[in-house]
Parts: structure tokens; sequence; C-alpha cells
């Protein structure tokens, strides 16, 4: 199960993986990851499978019952032959709860939670971050369908997530934010922002400062456009003189000085991440 999931993006397998030391990885050839569904490979003893029950019915092989966990499952399969179910807990980021509470504050009030997860995992989870609205069980394309579904309902998502099932629904929101520390390549080449450091609080970070950035933008266009216009209507009534070319060419290049003094107080935007209290 370990080595199948060295071969998989997907938050679970990664989990299987850091359970057997590398040394111990068999050699895996012809590796096929099932969006949303699981990995299949081929080993010495032949063809393995690891992945959602889904993934099994897919393949055409028999297991036994779902166990009632919860929590993350993943059956393992071995040519053709079912071989146990995987039962894993999910844990939840320790920042996650205050992140989502700060992006409510700065007014991104509507949350929701796409899961490839069951649905007692999934509400677990949500409950426990303050989520009400749930989508568990989610493949990738019900993710991206969601998502556009949520744009031509007039909003605008910033979609979060790291894995390859999350690459078609950061790509199809308004702002895509990838988690940067062990998070798919194609999801972080899917999406806008990749957080380097993955703490959820820098969500509140990027929404600050990019709302402090067109603040600065619309500052500088009201700056640019405005002394433009003076400067064409001193020239137009005869107020800048003989001289007035001149006078007019040193006030643009002012107008110019000013937009870059107020562009680069962005570079004074600085916020540290304080210590929570679990790390205290």
């Amino acid at each position: 199960g370990g080595s199948l999931g060295s071969a998989s993006s997907h938050p679970v397998s990664r989990a299987l993986a850091g359970l057997v030391a590398q040394e111990d990885f068999l050699l895996l050839t012809d590796i096929h990851e099932r969006q949303g569904l699981g990995v299949v490979a081929r080993t010495g003893q032949g063809e393995a499978a690891l992945g959602r029950p889904e993934l099994f019915a897919q393949l055409g092989i028999s297991t036994t019952a779902v166990p009632d966990h919860d929590g993350p499952i993943a059956g393992l399969a071995l040519n053709g032959e079912f071989l146990a179910w995987l039962l894993l807990a999910d844990s939840v980021k320790p920042e996650a709860q205050f992140a989502l509470g700060e992006l409510r504050e700065l007014g991104l009030s509507r949350q929701l939670l796409l899961t490839g997860d069951r649905h007692s995992v999934a509400q677990t989870l949500a409950r426990d971050v303050g989520i009400s609205d749930v989508e568990a069980q989610a493949l990738p394309e019900d993710k991206l369908n969601r998502v556009l579904k949520e744009i031509d309902s007039g909003f605008r998502p910033m979609v979060v997530g790291d894995g390859i099932n999350d690459s078609l629904a950061l790509k199809a929101g308004v702002v895509g934010v990838a988690m940067g520390a062990g998070g798919a390549d194609i999801a972080l080449a899917s999406a806008d922002i990749v957080l380097i450091g993955s703490d959820l609080r820098r969500l509140g970070t990027c929404v600050r400062l990019s709302r402090q950035c067109r603040q600065t933008l619309q500052v500088n266009v009201i700056i640019g456009l405005g002394w433009t216009l003076a400067i064409v209507a001193f020239a137009a009534f005869g107020w800048l003189g003989a001289a007035g070319a001149m006078i007019a060419a040193l006030l643009h290049n002012l107008s110019t000085l000013l937009v870059l003094g107020n562009a680069g107080r962005l570079l004074r935007f600085h916020e540290p991440l304080l210590k929570l209290k679990d790390e205290v």
C-alpha cells in the first residue's frame, strides 16, 4: 500500500507512503493514477490497485463490504484479488478554524467544502471548522461543475486545494490557491497563487494584500489621469506661460514619481504569522 501511495499525489496516498521506509518500496511500472479514484500499477508480484471502492467496481474486482468507518478508506488489491481495506483518520490543520473565521470577517462568508471523502467524514471536518455547506464524495468533475455553478449564480469563488483532484476546480475558480507544501504539480500549475508554507492563515493575507493592491492601483489611476488633465487644462488656458512645454514635461515627470511612490508603499506590506496556542 505504501509503495502504491508513493506513486500518487492524493493526501491519503501520501499518508500511506509515509508509513513505509523508502528503501522498502516495491519497484512499480506502468503507473496509472485515476483522478478521484486511486492508482493502479504493475509490481513484481503482478498488477496492484489502491483506491476508493469505486475503483474496484470499475476494475471488476469483488471486495468485502465497505467498513463503517468515520475516516478515509482505501482498498488494496493484487492480481485481481481484493486484499484489505485500509482505515485512516483525518485531522484538521491546527490553523484551519482561525483562518476560515478570518476570511468570514473579511467578507468571504459563503464557504463550501468540496471533498472526495464520505459524507460522515466531510460533515465532521466541516463542523470542526465552521462550514455548513458540504458536498461529499465529489469527483474532480463534480468539483469543477460546482465551481462553475457558483460562477453562473453570480459568485466569484476563491478555490483552495492541493491535489490532482482539485486541479480542474482551481483552474475554473476566479482565483485558485494551491497549497505548496506537498501539493500536486498539476494543482500548483493550475493555481493563480501558491502558498509555499501551506499555512491556511495566509489566505487572509492574500485577501488583504490583493485589496491593498487594488486600492493602490485605483489611486494611481486617479493621480495619473487627474494630473494629466490638469496639465492639459493649464496649457490650454496659457497658465503655464512661455515655458509651457518645459513646465508640462516637469509636471508629468512629477506625476510619475508620485505614482511610483504610492506603489512603493506596497513593499512595506508584511504580516508575520503568530504562533498558534497549540504551538506555544
